[in-house]
C-alpha cells in the first residue's frame, strides 16, 4: 500500500496577517520555499496587488494596496501556491461636519454672557473668531470635538442695535444687541 505523497514545494509567507490604514499602501512579504519550488501569486480583490506574479524559490512579494475610500473596513487574501497572506484594510474616515446651536441670540443694551454649543465628532478639529471687539469670547480659539462656548457681550453705550459673530468652523453665531 502506497500512501499519499510528500507535498514536494511547500512555502511560507511571513507575515501571514497584515493590517493596514485607509490610506494606500505597501506592504512586503517574504517568501520562503526551496530552489527548485515556483509559485504563483494572485489576490481575490482588485484593490491588492501582488507583484511579481511569479518566482521561484525564496523571495519577496510586494503588496500594493489601495486606498479605501468607504467607512467600513475591508479584507483580501493574496495567496501563493497552498499559502495565504490576509490584507485587513482600515476604513475610510468620515468626514467632519459641524452644527452651531443656537444660530443666533439677541442682548439688551447692558450686555451679558452667553453661550452656545458645536456639534461635530470627536477627531474634528476645529478655530474660533470674533469679528467685533465688544464680545469676548471666553473659550479656546481652537479644538477639536463637541464644545460649549461662553462669551461676554459688552454695554452697548450707543444708541443703534449692533450685531457681532461668532465663527467656529465655518458655522455662525450670530449675536444682535439693542441700543441705549
Amino acid at each position: 500500500m502506497v500512501g499519499p505523497a510528500a507535498v514536494k514545494c511547500q512555502l511560507t509567507l511571513s507575515p501571514a496577517t497584515q493590517d493596514v490604514p485607509a490610506a494606500a499602501t505597501q506592504v512586503t512579504v517574504a517568501v520562503t520555499a526551496e530552489r527548485e519550488c515556483a509559485w504563483t501569486s494572485r489576490s481575490d480583490a482588485s484593490w491588492t496587488q501582488a507583484a511579481p506574479a511569479t518566482g521561484q524559490g525564496d523571495g519577496t512579494l510586494t503588496l500594493n494596496v489601495g486606498a479605501n475610500s468607504q467607512q467600513s473596513a475591508r479584507t483580501a487574501t493574496v495567496v501563493v501556491n497552498d499559502a495565504s497572506i490576509q490584507i485587513r484594510q482600515a476604513a475610510a474616515v468620515a468626514p467632519c461636519s459641524y452644527s452651531i446651536s443656537p444660530g443666533s441670540r439677541s442682548f439688551s443694551d447692558s450686555g451679558g454672557s452667553g453661550s452656545f454649543t458645536l456639534q461635530t465628532g470627536s477627531g474634528c478639529s476645529w478655530t474660533s473668531s470674533v469679528s467685533v471687539s465688544w464680545i469676548t469670547v471666553l473659550s479656546p480659539p481652537s479644538g477639536s470635538g463637541p464644545a460649549t462656548f461662553t462669551y461676554l457681550v459688552a454695554r452697548n453705550q450707543g444708541k443703534p442695535t449692533r450685531t457681532g459673530t461668532i465663527s467656529v468652523a465655518g458655522q455662525t453665531h450670530t449675536v444682535t444687541q439693542d441700543g441705549r
